[in-house]
């Protein structure tokens, strides 16, 4: 994927990503939320999906794979948390991501946002 070896060396981390560009998750984005005084995890993923069944689908995907410590949202909800203690995904559909705005929330924490159909993941501002 052409990632920093930060990422790439975090076996759940790298291994989230994987299955997210899997099933076609959009504009992912993963931010070092550790780096920035958040005490409860290290990493933040926050993807999009194109309809409700597969934000469903991205959900499973991860969950069936790779059960989460603690999971947030049913079926049918615009928004699904994942925990992995060091790592917190947030599976969002995109009016939900741009109502709640996390990326902005955290915005100083240092950020990667992957585009699947580029050749190399660009560090975003």
């Amino acid at each position: 994927m052409g990632l920093p070896e930060r990422i790439t060396s975090h076996p759940v981390l790298s291994r989230i990503l994987e299955i997210l560009d899997e099933h076609h998750a959009e504009e992912v984005v993963v931010m070092a939320v550790g780096e920035v005084g958040v005490a409860f995890t290290d990493w933040f993923v926050v993807a999009s999906a194109f309809t409700r069944d597969h934000l469903d689908a991205l959900r499973d995907a991860l969950a069936d794979e790779m059960p989460p410590t603690h999971r947030e949202g049913h079926r049918g909800q615009d928004w699904y948390l994942l925990d992995y203690v060091d790592v917190v995904v947030h599976l969002m559909l995109p009016e939900a991501r741009s109502f709640y705005r996390l990326e902005d929330l955290w915005g100083d924490a240092p950020r990667w946002t992957l585009h699947p159909r580029e050749e190399e993941p660009r560090m975003t501002p």
